[in-house]
């Protein structure tokens, strides 16, 4: 075996590198967040026939998923990925992984959450079985409510649709997320990847979702959802009734709408940090809207790691969605908690977490 190469940051922006990974994802992209890797917030590191996309905390690695590769190599490019971080003085963090990785590795793990999924073409035959989805689509349209799929209209969308994220993000609180959670580009990139629904009343955008392709699996993910906190209820559901079926007619497999973070049988420190933090994320709110949709499967998600305790690969992924400090986003947030509680109260809507 030759030797594992030396990691080095990407160089941001370089076309060949992107046009690279865009191949190695349209191969073998199978993490429901692989197509992220494209955004641009990510180091890559290359090896044989596999990208990693991740970001350095300055004690681990943080990885986005697993290695983009074929399966049989995923064992031995994960070693040598682990190796050269070792060298660099960092542990290795691999957030949102499934029990595929798992078993292939046998990496150390802790569950972080459940990923619900569709089978695009059965959702036609769900609805019939489930009255209560059928009335929430009937009461959005009832409202005027129609959603376009936005195409070469995009462009012309993307003020709009900025100024409504921006809405959603004063009604929410959070400060913006980084790595796994940041916001998805409003803009059209190569023929094949994002595609975006906008839910409109009276011409103007009350609602949009974002949909990300995973190439291996022939599937796609909702890597944003946000809606006006004064749109009609049922805007939603509308959505994503829309991306199903759009899902469907591209002879897709496979649709998720992300990961529900801390769902299922996390640990009992787990569990008392959702509790905790119900104020801030609507955990409860986010895997509840999810289980009325009726999903086909539910996967585990899973942190695994090397070269750190479970305590720190926790704590060093929590840095990464931070954007380097758990301090600063939290006064962040906090200083978007004190602005909204002075603001005037806007009318009880329900409300959704980007995905």
């Amino acid at each position: 075996m030759s030797a594992a190469p030396t990691l080095r940051p990407a160089e941001p922006g370089l076309s060949s590198r992107r046009a690279r990974l865009l191949e190695l994802l349209r191969r073998h992209g199978r993490d429901p967040t692989s197509f992220q890797l494209l955004d641009g917030a990510y180091r890559l590191w290359f090896a044989e026939e596999a990208a990693v996309g991740y970001v350095d905390t300055g004690r681990a690695l943080v990885v986005a998923g697993s290695p983009v590769c074929p399966e049989e190599r995923l064992a031995r490019v994960t070693a040598r990925f682990v190796a050269a971080a070792a060298r660099r003085g960092r542990g290795v963090a691999f957030f949102g992984v499934d029990d595929r990785f798992l078993a292939l590795t046998g990496l150390r793990s802790l569950p972080v959450g459940q990923l619900c999924s569709w089978e695009p073409r059965g959702w036609p035959e769900l609805l019939v079985r489930v009255p209560s989805l059928r009335e929430q689509l009937r009461r959005a349209r009832a409202k005027g409510v129609t959603i376009e799929l936005a195409g070469r209209r995009l462009a012309w969308l993307r003020s709009g649709l900025l100024e409504l994220r921006s809405r959603w993000a004063a009604r929410h609180g959070m400060a913006t997320m980084s790595f796994l959670a940041q916001p998805a580009s409003l803009e059209l990139g190569p023929q094949g990847d994002r595609a975006f629904l906008v839910a409109l009343r009276d011409a103007r955008p009350i609602g949009y979702l974002c949909l990300s392709p995973i190439y291996a699996r022939r599937g796609a993910l909702v890597q944003e959802w946000v809606r006006d906190p004064a749109a009609p209820n049922g805007t939603t559901e509308l959505l994503v009734d829309a991306a199903f079926r759009w899902a469907a007619a591209e002879g897709l497999e496979y649709a998720t709408l992300g990961l529900s973070p801390l769902a299922g049988p996390v640990s009992p420190w787990l569990r008392a940090a959702r509790a905790l933090g119900q104020p801030w994320y609507d955990f409860e709110g986010l895997a509840a809207f999810k289980a009325k949709l009726r999903p086909h499967a539910v996967e585990s998600v899973a942190l695994a790691g090397a070269g750190l305790p479970k305590a720190a690969l926790l704590a060093e992924s929590l840095r990464a969605f931070a954007g380097g400090s758990v301090i600063r986003f939290g006064a962040a947030t906090l200083r978007r908690r004190l602005s909204r509680a002075a603001a005037r109260p806007l009318p009880a809507q329900e409300e959704l977490p980007i995905g």
